[in-house]
């Protein structure tokens, strides 16, 4: 805690010679009060010992009768010593007065100045404790000598984290987004990670993936409406001791992606996602109830791994479902198995396995994968964080033992994109890219699988 040297508290001084006249009584204050002079000005010392520009006029207690007069700070130099109010300074901290004395002052362990004497009672007859801290008020423990228990021993600055929600102006996305593998004649546009691509010849390649410029320069575009994000603010509480200097606030957040994503870039990334149900099936509130199954997702305490991992899962999902376009697979390949969710969980087995898993009887019921975004957001994490592919390990695993993005592929359709270069493949690394470069981390190990 820093301390603030504009607010101290100065209890009953004795008479103390620090170049001053001996106490007088002046004209216009009241009965009781104490005048000091230096050499350059004239203070008025209330009863509890702090001092007040001359002709401040203090009521029959000692304390000033306006209550808007304030106390006027000590000096303090830079070996530590404290002197009167106006004390000038040289460059190196000192009093330019070589005369000037010092005020037999020391910081008391609550953080306000208070005479040298140590117990019992100080010069002018003010009972204080072992610090020097006067009876009743708080002492380093919070209880004054009077007995009585402070309720605050000091305030502490903290970072409080809460949400606002804000008004997002954007153009909309309003072409249809591209389709991987689908070929697009020359002025087709489409929507394509939150930009607008006009293609200017035949293609059949993605709009950043076009080795020959085929789709030019995306105009940025996005949803106009409410984003809630998270706000950080400094707060004084009430604390028993003051923190290090090296000590981090805690912070604690309503979703585990809160830390390094939060609903706010979730939404960038899947801006392109259609209105009613893809926007409230996979959305961030369903994603985090689920995650509440999977508390390892990204949550190791190694902030750099955690990131990969998040970008690596979105960019598998994006490529997997059209960036959340898509619940089912399109072409149902499998009967009645075919694949659904985020990671499109396809196979009689594998809808065993994951239904076990999250208590959901999903080999009787497969259809609960394409109706409730819990349980879907559920399967695809499943199939990352437990589901060893094969006897390659989980995806999980693969991120945080540096096997890359290339390892998630791997098991995720090896057979199908890592026995040599394929477009599907590329568009995962194209994603994953975009992803690290957002949360600013590396790959952290090989993106490809081939």
């Amino acid at each position: 805690m820093t301390l603030n040297r504009s607010k101290y508290f100065l209890p009953l001084l004795s008479l103390l010679a620090f170049g001053c006249t001996e106490p007088e009584e002046e004209e216009g204050s009241s009965a009781g009060s104490t005048i000091y002079t230096t050499n350059t000005a004239v203070f008025v010392v209330s009863i509890d010992g702090r001092f007040y520009p001359e002709g401040t006029v203090l009521d029959a207690a000692g304390i000033p009768v306006d209550p808007t007069v304030q106390p006027l700070p000590l000096v303090a130099s830079s070996d530590g010593r404290y002197f009167a109010p106006g004390t000038q300074l040289d460059g190196n901290g000192l009093p330019m007065d070589p005369a000037a004395e010092a005020l037999d002052y020391y910081l008391g362990a609550d953080g306000f100045l208070y005479p040298a004497e140590s117990a019992g009672t100080n010069a002018s007859g003010v009972a204080v404790d072992s610090t020097g801290v006067p009876g009743g008020l708080p002492g380093p423990d919070g209880v004054g000598t009077d007995g009585d228990v402070d309720s605050c021993p000091m305030m502490c600055e903290v970072e409080v984290v809460t949400q606002e929600t804000v008004e997002v102006e954007g153009v909309g996305c309003t072409a249809n987004p591209y389709l991987a593998g689908e070929a697009y004649a020359g002025g087709a546009t489409v929507s394509y990670q939150n930009k607008t691509y006009t293609a200017k010849w035949w293609t059949n390649y993605a709009p950043d993936m076009a080795p020959d410029g085929a789709w030019g320069e995306g105009e940025p575009c996005g949803n106009s409406g409410p984003v809630i994000r998270p706000v950080v603010s400094i707060e004084l509480v009430c604390c028993d001791e003051a923190p290090t200097v090296d000590e981090e606030p805690v912070l604690e957040f309503d979703c585990i992606l809160d830390k390094h994503l939060g609903r706010e870039q979730f939404n960038a990334w899947f801006s392109v996602r259609p209105q009613s149900k893809y926007q409230t099936f996979y959305s961030y509130d369903n994603l985090c109830e689920a995650l509440d199954s999977f508390s390892d997702f990204a949550n190791t305490g190694n902030d750099a791994n955690d990131k990969r991992e998040i970008a690596a899962f979105f960019a598998n999902v994006a490529r997997e479902t059209g960036q959340l376009q898509y619940i089912e697979e399109i072409s149902q390949t499998v009967p009645t198995y075919y694949g659904r969710g985020p990671i499109q969980l396809t196979h009689n087995f594998n809808y065993e396995a994951a239904g076990n898993y999250i208590g959901e009887n999903l080999l009787q019921n497969p259809d609960l994968v394409s109706s409730d975004g819990v349980i879907s957001w559920k399967t695809g994490l499943w199939f990352w964080m437990a589901a060893a592919g094969a006897g390659k390990g989980t995806c999980h695993e693969g991120i945080h033992s540096g096997g890359g993005l290339g390892k998630t592929i791997d098991i995720i359709n090896g057979g199908y994109e890592c026995r040599g270069e394929t477009s599907a493949a590329r568009e995962r690394i194209t994603y994953f890219e975009g992803y690290i470069r957002d949360l600013g981390v590396d790959a952290g190990g090989p993106k490809t699988c081939w």
